[in-house]
């Protein structure tokens, strides 16, 4: 059996923040799921929703912010929007990661981040859009 925390330990820290992945990690957890979004400046962002509004300080779609606009909103607790590569630093193989791919032309630049960090054998991607999986 495979114990997995859901945007990290989100029902104790803030989703989706390095926060709440850390909490995740020392709970025991075997894998982390994790979402991602493009910001305007084609960074990889780690947030559920394609808006900012709900979980953090911020209004408007992700992708409307470079990176450094991004950094300056709350997610909570003074936590930040955390990078995937951020995530794949802190978990350093220590945990498993499921990323899910929640738009469109995100694959290609998860998947060399992925190749990147050598965290192919320790990494699971998903999505609702099957496309995006077969391209990976």
């Amino acid at each position: 059996m495979m114990i997995m925390g859901h945007r990290g330990a989100a029902a104790l820290e803030p989703e989706n923040t390095l926060l709440s992945i850390r909490k995740a990690m020392e709970i025991g957890v075997d894998a982390v799921e994790i979402d991602v979004h493009l910001s305007k400046d084609k960074e990889i962002v780690v947030m559920h929703d394609s808006t900012l509004d709900r979980t953090t300080n911020g209004t408007g779609p992700v992708n409307n912010y470079t990176l450094s606009e991004l950094k300056k909103y709350d997610a909570g607790k003074g936590e930040t929007i955390p990078t995937l590569q951020q995530v794949m630093e802190l978990t350093d193989k220590k945990v498993s990661l499921v990323i899910e791919l929640k738009e469109k032309d995100t694959e290609k630049i998860v998947v060399e981040q992925i190749k990147k960090n050598k965290i192919e054998d320790n990494v699971y991607v998903i999505s609702f859009w099957h496309r995006l999986v077969k391209n990976v």
